[in-house]
């Protein structure tokens, strides 16, 4: 790294004008230098074209290149060149999305007679917005009679301070206090252990008895059973009541009422037919 850094620096930023960013072999030794930077990425956008007859129609562009780039807030974009500077014929514009901000320069001098050389590299970073970035390098030829460009290289300068370990703070160890250990009380009664004399078995039958004689439970007989039949009796009853007073048993006696007054009805004439023959009978035969 602080090879590709030196060399980088060297041929590039250093030797471009006065720079702004602080290029050093140990710049990012220990971050006392706020503007200490370190390049990232180096992204060209040209290659010099040496002057030719410009034939028109103008304006006309001559080169155009679009790049994707990732920006990240602190870092710096800066538009380098060769040793002596940038220097286009005519025109120079860097568009950047999704900001839609850009930056042009107009190379011409104010008489427009010749061209000058911009030897300070310009920082374009408020261009971008973090995250993903297109940019646009466009060169134009605005009148004769030539045209010509020198490179255009992209330098993406990362800070030092990010790349300075910051100390891990340790946690502090936070004392917890520990629960006592309970120990069980010994009965008093045991304390003292004559080894001598050692207790004797306990003996159960020595004990006294106050334990209550459990009752039998009564056994139904004698009158008792008449008393249960007498009761399962009336239970019957009040079963066969509760049913019969039911709607459904009802509708079917009603109906079966209804059946046999009908047949009494058909039957009741014969009945009467052959009790009169009967009773006729019986006055002839005295």
């Amino acid at each position: 790294m602080k090879c590709l850094l030196t060399t980088t620096a060297l041929l590039g930023i250093l030797t471009f004008g006065q720079a702004t960013p602080v290029f050093a072999q140990n710049a990012c030794a220990d971050g006392s230098d706020p503007k200490a930077y370190i390049l990232q990425q180096s992204i060209p956008l040209a290659e010099a074209m040496p002057k030719q007859v410009s034939s028109g129609p103008w304006p006309r562009i001559f080169h155009q290149r679009t790049v994707e780039l990732s920006y990240t807030e602190g870092q710096r974009i800066i538009v380098s060149g060769p040793r002596e500077g940038l220097r286009t014929d005519d025109l120079a514009l860097i568009e950047v999305s999704p900001s839609g901000q850009r930056w042009e320069h107009d190379f011409r001098n104010a008489a427009h007679t010749h061209i000058d050389v911009l030897k300070n590299p310009p920082d374009i970073s408020l261009l971008f917005k973090p995250g993903s970035n297109q940019l646009t390098l466009t060169l134009t030829d605005l009148i004769g009679p030539e045209w010509s460009t020198s490179d255009y290289t992209l330098l993406v300068l990362e800070p030092c301070q990010r790349f300075i370990a910051t100390p891990t703070a340790i946690p502090t160890a936070t004392p917890v206090a520990l629960l006592p250990t309970v120990t069980p009380a010994i009965p008093a009664v045991l304390g003292n252990v004559d080894n001598e004399n050692p207790p004797q078995p306990l003996d159960i039958a020595a004990l006294p008895q106050h334990a209550t004689p459990r009752q039998a439970a009564p056994s139904i007989g004698g009158g008792a059973d008449w008393l249960f039949l007498l009761l399962a009796v009336i239970g019957g009853g009040a079963t066969w009541w509760m049913i019969r007073r039911s709607s459904q048993l009802r509708n079917v006696l009603t109906l079966l009422q209804t059946k046999v007054m009908a047949i009494t009805r058909t039957v009741t004439p014969y009945i009467q037919a052959v009790w009169q023959q009967l009773k006729a009978e019986i006055s002839d035969a005295r």
